[in-house]
C-alpha cells in the first residue's frame, strides 16, 4: 500500500507554528498547551522522529508515503527522505508570486530530490488562472513535474491547536481555476486532493475537461457537511469513479500527528465505501497502490530521477 497524502510535521514545523501562536507563554509552555489538548510534540532529533514513522508504516504495510511540508520544513523534510532511504516521497510547498520561485522549483526537483511541489491558491492569495504563476507552471511542465494543487476547505488541526487563523480566501482554489493551466501545461501531473475539499462537482467537472488532473481521497471527510445535499463516502467515490475512473484516483490518509499516528481506519472506511461501488479487486489495487508506484516511477523502492515524460494515463 502506497499513501499519497501525509504529513511529516517534524519539530520544525511545531516550533514554527509555536512562533506565531497567540498562547500564552514562551515555546515550552505552548507546546503544553498542545499536548493538553492531545497533540504530541514530535522528538526534536530528526532519527528519532523518522523511527516513529518506520515503525507506524512498518505496522500497517505501508510501502512508501508521500509526505507534504511546510515552508520552514524544507531541510528537515530533505534530510529525512535521505534517512527513510526511499520510503519517504517528500513535497514541498511553493509561493509562484515569489521572484525566484521559478528557479526555486528546479532546485527541489533537480538539485534536492524533492518527489513534487504544493501550491496553496487560498492561502497565498492568487488564482491558478493568474498569469503572474505563468514562469513557475512552464517549468514545472518541462520537468514533468507532480503538482499537488490545495482546493477548498483544509484540515488544520495543527493551526487550531495552536489558536492559529485558520480562515482563507476559499473562492481562490476553486479546483475549476485549474483548468486552463492543465490545459495548456499537460505534462504537469496535477493532483487535487481530499476529492477538491468541499468543491465535488467542480472537481468533478475539472476532471472531465483535464485528463492530466488526478485526486486523492485524503480527508476527515469534514467537507461532506458542506455539500447541498447528504452524501455518503460511497456516493463521493461512485460519482468520482465515473469521472476519473479508478486510473486517476490516488488514495490518500491524511495522517499527520502522534498520537493519533497513521489513520489505518481511513483504509477501512474507503474500502467500505468502494466494496458498497462493487469496485473490483483490480480496480482498489490500483488506487490503493499502482497508481502511486505509475505516478512516482518506483521501482523496487527507488524514485526515478528523471521519469518518463511520457506518463500513462487511463480512465
Amino acid at each position: 500500500m502506497i499513501d499519497f497524502n501525509t504529513r511529516f510535521a517534524s519539530y520544525k514545523h511545531f516550533e514554527s507554528l509555536a512562533g506565531h501562536s497567540p498562547l500564552n507563554g514562551d515555546l515550552q509552555d505552548k507546546f503544553q498547551e498542545v499536548r493538553d489538548r492531545g497533540v504530541e510534540i514530535p522528538s526534536g532529533r530528526l532519527e528519532d522522529h523518522v523511527e516513529r514513522w518506520n515503525t507506524e508504516f512498518d505496522r500497517f504495510a505501508v510501502s512508501h508515503f508521500g509526505s507534504f511540508g511546510s515552508v520552514e520544513e524544507a531541510p528537515e523534510l530533505e534530510q529525512a527522505a535521505s534517512l527513510f532511504k526511499g520510503r519517504m516521497l517528500p513535497f514541498a510547498p511553493i509561493n509562484p508570486l515569489l521572484e525566484d520561485a521559478a528557479q526555486t522549483v528546479l532546485d527541489l526537483i533537480q538539485g534536492r530530490g524533492f518527489a513534487g511541489l504544493l501550491l496553496y491558491p487560498s492561502v497565498h492569495g492568487y488564482s491558478m488562472r493568474d498569469p503572474r504563476i505563468e514562469p513557475v507552471l512552464k517549468v514545472m511542465h518541462e520537468l514533468n513535474a507532480i503538482c499537488v494543487v490545495h482546493s477548498g476547505l483544509m484540515d488544520l488541526q495543527l493551526f487550531k491547536a495552536f489558536d492559529l487563523p485558520t480562515s482563507f480566501d476559499v473562492e481562490l482554489s476553486n479546483p475549476l481555476h485549474l483548468v486552463p493551466a492543465a490545459g495548456r501545461f499537460e505534462r504537469i501531473r496535477f493532483v487535487i486532493p481530499s476529492f477538491g475539499g468541499g468543491f465535488l462537482r467542480e472537481t468533478l467537472m475539472a476532471g472531465s475537461l483535464c485528463k492530466n488532473l488526478r485526486v486523492d481521497s485524503s480527508s476527515c471527510n469534514e467537507w461532506l457537511q458542506t455539500q447541498a445535499e447528504q452524501l455518503s463516502l460511497a456516493d463521493v467515490f461512485e460519482r468520482v469513479l465515473h469521472v476519473f475512473g479508478a486510473r486517476r484516483i490516488l488514495f490518500g490518509s491524511g495522517s499527520s500527528v502522534f498520537p493519533r499516528g497513521w489513520r489505518a481506519e481511513s483504509v477501512t472506511l474507503q474500502r467500505e465505501a468502494l466494496g458498497a461501488c462493487g469496485v473490483s479487486a483490480e480496480s482498489r489495487e490500483w488506487i490503493f497502490n499502482r497508481n502511486a508506484l505509475e505516478l512516482f516511477h518506483l521501482d523496487d523502492g527507488e524514485k526515478s530521477v528523471n521519469p518518463d515524460p511520457q506518463d500513462s494515463l487511463s480512465t
